[in-house]
């Protein structure tokens, strides 16, 4: 079994439950999943190379987990680009990962003000998943996933 496949499952499987407290702020193992199937919908969906490394530019709350989960369950890799790195060094990673592709919040995508990212394509989490309703956790196709495959996570 792979980890993609155990993910999905628990997050099935626990549904109704409370997955992550952040402040005030509750979500469901269902409403974690919905959000999650959105970006790997989207991912599937609107990037036609056969890209592996996805770039993730956003605070620490609960969407990052799901945009985590989302690319992760695209079958990518994820390079998370915190936002506190000096710009150098934001530079740097995005010539040697030759990122195409970036997962941000409208509110904090601070990439879009280094002149390396004019290449790249920004996807704004709160538009991918503003319709989301539970109910979707269960209308995606995952891509096939095999026990061989390998889970790559870059942390910068």
């Amino acid at each position: 079994m792979n980890f993609q496949n155990k993910l999905i499952g628990c997050l099935q499987a626990f549904s109704n439950r409370t997955a992550i407290e952040y402040g005030q702020m509750q979500m469901s193992y269902a409403s974690l999943l919905a959000k999650s199937n959105a970006i790997t919908r989207s991912l599937l969906t609107l990037i036609l190379d056969m890209v592996r490394v996805v770039g993730i530019q956003m605070s620490y709350n609960p969407d990052l987990i799901c945009a985590m989960i989302g690319v992760m369950n695209a079958r990518c890799t994820f390079v998370f680009l915190d936002g506190a790195l000096p710009d150098e060094r934001l530079k740097t990673l995005l010539a040697d990962l030759d990122l195409k592709y970036v997962i941000t919040a409208s509110n904090a995508n601070r990439l879009n003000k280094i002149p390396e990212a004019e290449k790249l394509q920004f996807f704004y989490f709160d538009q991918l998943t503003e319709a989301v309703q539970e109910k979707e956790a269960e209308e995606i196709m995952y891509p096939e996933f095999d026990g061989e495959d390998s889970l790559y996570v870059y942390f910068t």
